[in-house]
């Protein structure tokens, strides 16, 4: 998950700084990868951690989750982009998709060390 939502933020970041249709055919190929890496990971740990009987409803949620964000991105980005250019909006969404991921990444860690811990559930 870490590395595919990594990937996705860094390429994001540098996709709207391509300046020749190989930077940017580059950029759009490692994007693709990282969101099938990414995305992928995320409905797995989902699957992992849903109970059977809610399975289904979690993973249209999850889905549901991903159209309305790159809805929102579409409604939002325009301004976004031209405000602060073609390159500053793809640095912006790139910003938040790391943070969101490094939040994700803390997240994980603190429950992790939490219960490896006796006593704590």
């Amino acid at each position: 998950v870490l590395w595919g939502q990594f990937g996705l933020g860094l390429t994001l970041a540098g996709i709207g700084y391509g300046n020749s249709f190989l930077l940017v055919a580059a950029g759009a190929a490692l994007l693709g990868l990282s969101m099938g890496v990414g995305f992928t990971a995320l409905a797995a740990l989902v699957a992992e951690v849903v109970p059977l009987p809610r399975r289904g409803l979690a993973l249209g949620g999850y889905n549901s989750c991903i159209y309305l964000g790159m809805m929102a991105s579409s409604a939002t980005m325009g301004t976004v982009v031209h405000r602060v250019g073609y390159g500053g909006g793809f640095l912006a969404a790139g910003a938040v998709t790391l943070a969101t991921t490094l939040i994700f990444w803390w997240e994980q860690r603190r429950r992790r060390t939490a219960s490896s811990r006796p006593g704590v559930v």
